[in-house]
């Protein structure tokens, strides 16, 4: 397994238009090694699919990221920004590279420092469909109340 290296690596705004083809076998590749295998491959990548037609629709509020190291896509996080002021920005998917040690939590931290950066102060980081999945995120969020006893 390969170590994240932060200074390697690019976060840019997601461009649906150039980038959709690249975070759809991102997408792919990741629900290929998903261990969510109670879930079919179509149930994980059809979210990430209407997402990203979604975002190409005018007004909408569907956003996002790209993670790049040596122009290779292996990071993409996508979110909706709030519709009223003091409202959370919902994180609604998140894939990666999962060879890629710490890139998961890298990825997220770097989607809510630019979130920060557009005034918005909350993120919701969603639902936990699995215990690994909630404690990873109860990792982020410090002090939260957990879906599943730890």
């Amino acid at each position: 397994m390969k170590k994240i290296k932060p200074n390697e690596i690019t976060v840019a705004k997601l461009d649906v238009t150039q980038d959709r083809e690249q975070v759809e076998w991102l997408a792919d590749r990741w629900a290929d090694g998903s261990r969510m295998r109670a879930v079919s491959r179509n149930d994980l990548l059809s979210p990430i699919t209407r997402l990203l037609a979604i975002a190409t629709t005018p007004g909408s509020r569907i956003v996002g990221q790209t993670l790049r190291c040596n122009s290779k896509l292996i990071g993409c996080c996508i979110w909706e920004e709030p519709l009223l002021r003091g409202l959370p920005a919902n994180q609604l998917a998140s894939v990666c590279d999962t060879s890629v040690s710490g890139l998961s939590e890298f990825q997220v931290v770097s989607m809510c420092a630019r979130i920060a950066e557009t005034g918005i102060q909350t993120v919701s980081l969603g639902g936990s469909e699995t215990h690994g999945l909630d404690r990873f995120k109860i990792k982020l969020c410090g002090d939260v109340e957990s879906n599943y006893p730890l």
